[in-house]
């Protein structure tokens, strides 16, 4: 599960940070597609070009430590952990292929999909056995909370995306 990890984190970050933020392969970041399609909870650029570093380096420090003798057999990280990862990196993957390529009614289940994956890693985390030491929060549960957190208001941002492309009036929206 350890190295499965690492693969996960090494393929979201790759794809978020070089698509999503960058603009690699010459598709629009992130801020652009935000631009391109306003809405009401649109949140400022400079605040999209911010977050995702946040979320991705929280993400790449628990991908590290989780590998660490002293933490990679805790619970929190074997049975939290689980496949959830993997699953919400790709559906963030999926996610950003289809928001940044302008299919940004095929995005919302994507968008959704990498909530109901967090969260499920998060819940599962919570089941876990924990020491609830600050260290453990920090490290092992504090990325995938962060994540959750932008990911529900990203899944509902691009829910009012969605009907903006499809030019839905304003009273849908």
């Amino acid at each position: 599960m350890n190295l499965l990890n690492i693969g996960y984190c090494f393929l979201s970050t790759l794809f978020n940070v070089g698509i999503g933020l960058c603009g690699m392969f010459g598709l629009p970041t992130y801020a652009v597609q935000s631009a391109r399609f306003p809405t009401i909870i649109s949140p400022s650029p400079y605040f999209i070009t911010a977050i995702y570093p946040v979320i991705f380096a929280t993400q790449g420090i628990f991908t590290i430590f989780q590998v660490t003798p002293v933490l990679r057999a805790r619970p929190q990280v074997q049975d939290g952990v689980k496949y959830y990862y993997g699953l919400a990196s790709f559906m963030q993957v999926l996610y950003t292929l289809t928001y940044n390529t302008e299919m940004v009614v095929a995005a919302v289940p994507f968008a959704f999909g990498v909530v109901a994956s967090l969260r499920s890693l998060v819940k599962s985390q919570n089941e876990a056995q924990a020491d609830n030491s600050w260290a453990e929060y920090w490290l092992l549960r504090f990325p995938f909370h962060l994540h959750l957190g932008w990911m529900y208001f990203v899944s509902l941002l691009t829910l009012q995306n969605a009907f903006v492309f499809v030019n839905f009036s304003n009273p849908v929206q």
